[in-house]
């Protein structure tokens, strides 16, 4: 999973180096507006959509009684 994230991530970061700054307020492909409205805001979802997952795997883990480890 690690390797597929590292993937996703640098064709993200590809995309968005290509990316004109003049299309970040542009609507998003169908289908995606209603989360996320430009394709500015779905860049910003694809770069808090790992730490979302996190703080999901952090809520089961206190759920669970897991000691916290950093």
């Amino acid at each position: 999973y690690l390797r597929l994230m590292h993937i996703v991530r640098d064709s993200t970061l590809f995309a968005l180096d290509s990316f004109h700054e003049s299309s970040f307020a542009d609507d998003p492909v169908p289908g995606w507006r209603e989360l996320a409205p430009t394709f500015g805001s779905l860049f910003l979802f694809f770069a808090n959509h790992d730490l979302m997952h996190a703080s999901q795997i952090f809520v089961v883990l206190r759920l669970l009684v897991k000691p916290v480890v950093f």
